[in-house]
């Protein structure tokens, strides 16, 4: 080390403590001098030490993605994985992924010691489900820096606009002349633990009766086995001969229902249009789907530059974000004819 350092201050034309300075991301050199002396430490091959650069900062350089530690516990979508590494990057950051048990979560003596115990500076939460009230009021008593992924908190989170992506969802048919629009959901209840089922059937029923049209829900009474749903599905597509429009909630029940209608004859977009809210572009493109897009990558950008704010001043509060829903063209809906 220090005979690359004194290379360094040779071709910087800076003094060594001036290249320790810039190497650790500390002193008061100039914009110009510090940029100079990294991209000439970059050309000589050197490597900041992460220890040490810690030690220097009083950072760890480091955010750790929470998530349940019980399997199925948490949902991370890969767009969401996708844009909090883009922003990791962007910020010369680490990211740990981090599983820990509810029993420390709820620990009045481990919270405090949260972040030196993951060796990170700052938590985004991504929980599916309810957390435990006592965890969420642990972390805010001790001002640990959070940000909560995907979750309906009075402040300080990241989450996509369910409501209002269901409602246009709903909106795009109506728009297109159809007035027997019916809310598909081959799965499951949709008041769960989860905010964004009930959101979702609030954006629903909201672009119904602002048309001054009559909701209509169709919804197992428990939650279905995957192998049962295309049976549901085909069960009560057999009841909806008048409907003309299917809002459904994930791309994965839009598939279900599109692969119920194909073995009754029904023609997907020409007897029956459907539009979905969708996780995943990829299903979307594949069966050529008219959807509106969760923001998945949108909600961890946000939510890393969020945390670094919440980094800089764990103690200010920050209101909620609610991203919205992109919309795809697809080919499973058209204007009404019936």
């Amino acid at each position: 080390m220090p005979g690359i350092v004194k290379e360094i201050a040779k071709r910087s034309g800076a003094s060594v403590p001036a290249v320790y300075q810039a190497l650790s991301g500390t002193g008061r050199l100039r914009p110009e001098t510090r940029e100079r002396i990294k991209t000439i430490a970059a050309e000589l091959g050197h490597k900041p030490n992460a220890a040490a650069r810690a030690i220097a900062s009083g950072r760890f350089r480091s955010v750790a993605l929470l998530m349940r530690a019980s399997r199925g516990g948490t949902y991370l979508a890969g767009d969401m994985l996708f844009g909090i590494q883009n922003k990791v990057v962007e910020h010369d950051l680490h990211l740990i992924q981090a599983r820990l048990p509810a029993s420390l979560l709820t620990d009045e003596e481990f919270v405090p010691k949260i972040l030196r115990e993951l060796s990170c500076d700052g938590l985004l939460i991504n929980y599916s489900g309810c957390m435990a009230e006592r965890m969420v009021k642990l972390i805010r008593a001790f001002s640990v820096p959070s940000v909560w992924l995907n979750s309906k908190q009075r402040w300080d989170c990241v989450r996509p606009d369910d409501y209002h992506g269901a409602e246009q969802a709903t909106a795009k048919l109506i728009s297109l002349g159809h007035k027997k629009i019916v809310l598909f959901h081959p799965a499951s209840p949709l008041v769960g633990p989860h905010y964004s089922s009930t959101d979702r059937l609030r954006g629903y029923r909201h672009a119904m009766q602002k048309a001054g049209l009559r909701p209509h829900v169709v919804q197992p009474a428990e939650r279905l086995p995957y192998g049962d749903r295309t049976e549901f599905a085909r069960a009560q597509l057999k009841r909806l001969n008048r409907a003309t429009g299917l809002v459904t909630l994930n791309d994965f029940e839009a598939l279900t229902t599109v692969q119920a209608a194909f073995s009754l004859g029904i023609r997907v977009p020409d007897d029956l249009s459907l539009v979905t809210l969708a996780n995943d572009l990829k299903y979307v493109q594949l069966a050529h789907l008219s959807a509106f897009l969760v923001p998945h990558v949108g909600v961890g950008e946000q939510g890393v530059e969020l945390l670094m704010r919440k980094i800089d001043a764990p103690s200010k509060r920050h209101k909620p974000r609610a991203l919205p829903f992109e919309f795809i063209a697809g080919e499973s809906c058209k204007p009404n004819t019936r």
